[in-house]
């Protein structure tokens, strides 16, 4: 009850808003997730590891990140991995033109 979710990368408060990320994807369902990860063949033997990147002097992105590696691997212990890395600013964003990372964190400004 502290934040609410957001399901787009446009703000709620934008007329344009609409939730694409919860019609696509749910919201947190970690039993549906679970079984979508062991049908595909993960297990505790052959965990998924999954990497997060983001800017290293980002702060809010650092909190971000540790959060979700806790979260999944607390709700999935054993079957997911997570491991929260970073990069100077410049280097982050060269390397994600050339599709170094599976996963980076961005962020949006309003204009």
């Amino acid at each position: 009850g502290q934040a609410e979710p957001l399901y787009s990368l446009i703000p709620k408060s934008f007329n344009v808003y609409d939730p694409v990320f919860e019609e696509a994807y749910g919201d947190g369902n970690y039993d549906q997730a679970r079984e979508l990860l062991t049908a595909a063949g993960i297990s505790e033997s052959n965990p998924l590891e999954f990497e997060i990147w983001y800017p290293s002097a980002s702060t809010p992105r650092q909190l971000a990140a540790n959060t979700i590696k806790q979260a999944v691997e607390q709700s999935l212990p054993g079957l997911v991995n997570v491991t929260v890395s970073t990069a100077e600013s410049a280097t982050l964003w060269e390397n994600v033109e050339n599709g170094a990372y599976n996963s980076v964190q961005s962020n949006w400004y309003a204009d």
